[in-house]
């Protein structure tokens, strides 16, 4: 955990730079709170949005990296990240040698940068984008509430952005992890959701809970593999979001090892700056 320079900041007089976006997530198949108020369990109370605001505020502020692995391999070849994908100052999509030439994004710089969104990492030396791994870390932040945001009673705390579980691009979501060759799949956290529901995907959903020190972060979480696209290829895949968000994807090009490829990703952790 990196150590930040102290400092106050005036802001929107909300806890954060700018106004937050109000998001009615009623109609998504999955949603919470970071205080952990959910689709599941949606009654709120004024301590559980105090909570949220206080994660909120924590997870804008003070995230620095996430804690991932992402491999992408077949018989001879291999591309692969392990361990820590920093929130980089700039932020946006990097290659991996631009990517390594840019400082994180400490905390007092992100004070004129209202929502910096996320930071892209890819590595696709395994030869194109289509033999490549991905991971992603960001701090949007939204107004969550279960029915018409012009309705206060509605509003139910903050969370994090929202997640589309097959898009590897940059988004609102608080973390992903990718990885591709010949098979595909994906590991996603953040404020809402809707399931995929593809015949062609092997797919898990549900709640994810990460800890820091005493406070315990509630996310929206997805995990998905490729299982099919046709033809004479094979696919075998798992994806799961409890206890460890993780999937897998193994193409085989015939139905022995020949011509095998694998993609797999794990979300781990995720990590903030202290003072």
């Amino acid at each position: 955990m990196p150590t930040a320079t102290p400092f106050n900041a005036i802001g929107a007089g909300n806890g954060f730079p700018s106004c937050l976006s109000k998001v009615n997530v009623s109609g998504f198949d999955h949603w919470t709170t970071l205080s952990g108020v959910n689709k599941t369990s949606p009654t709120t109370s004024a301590h559980l949005i105090a909570e949220s605001l206080e994660l909120a505020m924590m997870l804008y502020w003070n995230l620095t990296s996430i804690d991932c692995s992402a491999d992408a391999y077949n018989l001879t070849d291999s591309v692969s990240v392990s361990g820590d994908i920093f929130l980089k100052d700039p932020p946006g999509y990097n290659l991996k040698a631009a990517y390594d030439l840019l400082d994180p994004l400490t905390p007092s710089s992100r004070v004129c940068k209202p929502f910096p969104d996320s930071t892209l990492y890819e590595d696709n030396s395994g030869g194109s984008f289509f033999r490549a791994v991905r991971a992603m870390v960001g701090i949007t932040v939204v107004a969550l509430y279960d029915g018409p945001t012009s309705d206060p009673d509605n509003f139910v705390g903050y969370g994090g952005g929202r997640v589309r579980p097959s898009d590897s691009t940059p988004s609102a979501r608080t973390a992903s992890v990718y990885a591709q060759w010949g098979g595909y799949c994906g590991v996603n956290i953040g404020g809402y959701l809707d399931e995929e529901g593809s015949s062609s995907l092997e797919e898990s959903y549900g709640y994810k809970t990460f800890s820091f020190g005493s406070k315990t972060f509630h996310f929206a979480a997805s995990a998905i593999a490729r299982v099919s696209t046709g033809g004479s290829s094979y696919y075998d895949a798992t994806a799961s979001v409890n206890p460890t968000l993780t999937a897998r994807s193994t193409f085989r090009r015939t139905s022995d090892d020949s011509l095998k490829s694998d993609a797999e990703v794990t979300l781990s952790s995720l990590d903030f700056y202290t003072y």
